[in-house]
């Protein structure tokens, strides 16, 4: 058994371009591969590849090819889990695999970013008799009970509040279970203090500390010009948006944004990155949509990124935005607040109007006053929130919960 500091455990799979934990635990896995810290281990679905979890994923995504029902989809899923001997559910194979690959290490703290880990780590911690810290780091801009609950209301599911109603009392557990709680900032925090009602009273229990994220920058060889005439924009300027298409970004919010502005002008084009749905994209010549996209080559191409969200935790494509040394004007919510106050880097608005007005001042401005907003925008990355601040930041917060 290896001693160790801190495991970050994941029952999800890592992705560097993706958003919540998935993004978080790839930037910072990469983060802190570029030092010499060995004392902090992590385990996620992308290294406990064992032949039941290989062959449980074919399981499920058969099914769904199949059978669009999802709650005749689990049901049919853990009965042929519980023919073929592996246990009675999904999650019951999927936690004695993660239980398998934590008895190799004896950690002094295990931090989880789903709440569901939590509450499986907690029982880990109780069966095995281990006495290691558990840290909980929250990702959704709102909590988790809400994002699920509205994503199945805007597929019509019957069992949206059913699922609202599960997810409150599974989160709810989850927070009690955990020793510390991580938060980028106390900004980042309020998305969840105004909605669980029941947080303020556990947080005077609990520990809480904050450290900021960090993320790899965005980088593209390809210049303004060819990026532009590959996209087929034709006017002077672009404003850029990169994420999901609902009401917690904002997206409505900036479909109105984008309305007035190009009323008012016909000098620029707003370039949109992400998945489309559940809200439609605005109709309009100058509104153009990218899909998923390569986000360095969508911000390269464009003068300004506007980040509307309705509410917002701390969001990776801002700081991905910084990197790349982009202009921002974003919503006073959460996280983007921190950044500000971090920076002063980004310009923050509270109404639409407002909004817009910042857009065209942007625009009428001079060369030189595009070109230093650009460069605080760059600065503020690379003195707060680079991969090597990030890994530094979480050694350092290790080390104090650990002594």
């Amino acid at each position: 058994m290896k001693h160790t500091d801190n495991i970050v455990f994941f029952s999800g799979t890592t992705n560097i371009r993706a958003g919540g934990p998935a993004g978080y635990i790839a930037n910072l896995q990469k983060s802190l591969s570029e030092t010499n810290c060995d004392n902090i281990v992590f385990i996620t679905s992308n290294n406990t590849k064992f032949i039941a979890v290989k062959l449980i994923k074919f399981i499920s995504s058969t099914i769904s090819c199949i059978c669009p029902i999802q709650s005749i989809r689990r049901r049919i899923r853990n009965t042929l889990i519980k023919i073929l001997g592996f246990g009675a559910t999904l999650d019951d194979i999927r936690t004695k695999t993660f239980y398998k690959h934590l008895l190799r290490y004896n950690p002094k703290t295990i931090t989880c970013h789903y709440t569901p880990d939590a509450l499986s780590i907690r029982e880990f911690l109780t069966k095995y008799n281990l006495d290691a810290k558990l840290i909980l780091m929250s990702h959704s801009p709102q909590p988790p009970s809400e994002e699920i609950y509205e994503n199945a209301l805007s597929k019509n599911d019957p069992t949206a509040l059913d699922q609202l109603k599960h997810w409150q009392r599974l989160e709810r557990s989850a927070f009690e279970a955990a020793d510390i709680y991580l938060f980028p900032s106390p900004e980042a925090l309020t998305c969840y203090t105004d909605k669980m009602e029941y947080l303020p009273n556990l947080i005077k229990q609990k520990q809480i500390v904050y450290m900021r994220t960090g993320c790899a920058e965005l980088q593209t060889t390809k210049t303004t010009a060819q990026l532009r005439d590959e996209y087929n924009i034709k006017t002077p300027y672009v404003i850029c948006y990169i994420g999901r298409h609902n009401t917690i970004k904002g997206y409505d919010k900036l479909k109105q944004i984008a309305a007035m502005v190009l009323q008012q002008r016909n000098d620029v084009t707003f370039l949109i990155g992400g998945a489309l749905g559940p809200i439609e994209p605005l109709k309009h010549d100058r509104w153009l949509e990218l899909g998923r996209c390569n986000p360095a080559e969508a911000l390269k191409a464009s003068d300004l990124f506007i980040l509307p969200n309705k509410q917002t935790y701390f969001d990776l494509i801002l700081l991905e935005v910084l990197s790349s040394g982009t202009p921002c004007i974003a919503s006073k919510t959460g996280g983007n607040i921190t950044v500000y106050q971090d920076t002063g880097a980004i310009q923050l608005y509270e109404t639409i109007t407002e909004c817009a007005d910042k857009i065209n001042s942007f625009l009428d401005s001079g060369a030189d006053t595009k070109t230093q907003m650009a460069d605080m925008s760059r600065n503020a990355y690379l003195t707060h929130y680079t991969l090597q601040h990030f890994a530094t930041n979480y050694i350092n917060l290790i080390k104090e919960i650990i002594q």
